[in-house]
């Protein structure tokens, strides 16, 4: 897909063949840092016992699985669309190194839909080497391929004035709830087109919303997933980074680099923004990178959406510089690719169960 679109002789084509062997090699090596990865793949387990009902369990209901220890006593915190997703690998290959395997395919996907999207390769190339998406997806495991999926396919649909664009919006959100933030823009979009057209767009975006329409009707799915302290507080990108009850086991270097990195891209956005005079195209990106630096629950690897919500911007120049800054966030992942693992990591007895995991839960 990119590589098709580079010159065999050129020393891009070899830099995405390298790049593309580094993450499949990652996916055979056990996660480090997290363990998301094999909870969330021990409920899509358990999703083809008690369906939906999940929502009401915690994973110290599930002994004696050995998923049972990776936090006990939360119950699960993402939408219907990411359960059923994993509940369709888990059926297909119940695995940590299957699951990776195909998050890191999605990503290359995604990088081919970043280039539909924009026409543009190094807007692609920029999300194809996205250090924070070759360690915490193709090494750690984490699933923000499959949002940036779904809000990419909302971003071509739109930009071909394609009915379904709010459908796969609504896919979306049902992943994670971060990619609301581009319903502002769309709906700008979505509002200038003929009254027949936008009856359509909200009839597609409405059917997107029957996997939460199944949750709720058949659990207490919504109750779940608003609680209050349905997660643990903590957030290793905030602003607060005097706050440690916040920032855990970061670094305060980490923790203020990745303070510096939010007000260079907040800055360069407001810059761009008076530049264009123009708000719109440029508030998806910087109220989210605004939000998740705000918001008490938050992690290095939410970074990972930061370049698709750059693809609102409608100025070439503009769009590749901030996607180009997102790169900013990518310190913790350049270093652990570069020079290996630091801070911290999942403790031995947690690495050896992970392990075991790798081909077979």
């Amino acid at each position: 897909m990119i590589v098709m679109k580079v010159p065999l002789k050129s020393p891009w084509f070899w830099a995405v063949i390298a790049i593309a062997g580094l993450r499949l090699y990652y996916c055979f090596s056990v996660p480090l840092y997290t363990t998301d990865i094999f909870r969330n793949l021990g409920y899509g387990l358990e999703f083809q016992h008690y369906g939906f009902l999940v929502y009401a369990m915690t994973p110290y209901d599930f002994a004696a699985e050995p998923y049972q220890y990776f936090w006990p006593n939360h119950e699960y915190p993402y939408p219907a669309v990411t359960l059923l997703f994993y509940a369709a690998v888990a059926k297909v290959w119940a695995c940590i190194f299957f699951a990776k395997l195909v998050f890191t395919l999605i990503d290359f996907i995604n990088a081919w839909l970043v280039y539909k999207v924009t026409d543009d390769r190094i807007c692609a190339l920029l999300y194809f080497f996205y250090p924070i998406c070759l360690w915490y997806v193709s090494r750690e495991g984490e699933f923000e391929p499959l949002v940036n999926f779904f809000m990419l396919l909302a971003l071509w649909m739109q930009r071909r004035r394609h009915s379904s664009a709010l459908f796969f919006l609504s896919l979306a959100v049902q992943t994670k709830l971060f990619p609301i933030f581009l319903l502002p823009w769309m709906l700008a979009q979505i509002l200038r087109l003929p009254k027949r057209k936008i009856l359509a767009c909200a009839v597609w975006g409405a059917a997107g919303w029957l996997p939460s329409a199944m949750a709720a009707l058949n659990s207490h799915y919504l109750e779940h997933l608003f609680s209050p302290g349905y997660v643990p507080i903590s957030n290793t990108i905030s602003w607060a980074i005097l706050h440690p009850d916040l920032l855990g086991f970061t670094p305060f270097w980490l923790a203020l680099a990745h303070f510096i990195a939010g007000v260079i891209f907040a800055g360069a956005s407001f810059y761009c923004i008076r530049q264009e005079n123009r708000f719109l195209p440029y508030l998806a990106p910087l109220v989210f990178v605004t939000f998740v630096k705000s918001n008490p629950i938050g992690q290095f690897w939410y970074m990972i959406l930061t370049p698709v919500f750059c693809l609102t911007v409608e100025n070439p120049r503009h769009r590749r510089l901030l996607m180009a800054l997102s790169w900013l966030f990518s310190l913790r992942s350049s270093l652990s690719i570069l020079i290996g693992p630091f801070a911290y990591q999942n403790p031995r007895p947690v690495y050896e169960i992970l392990q075991k995991a790798m081909f077979g839960i």
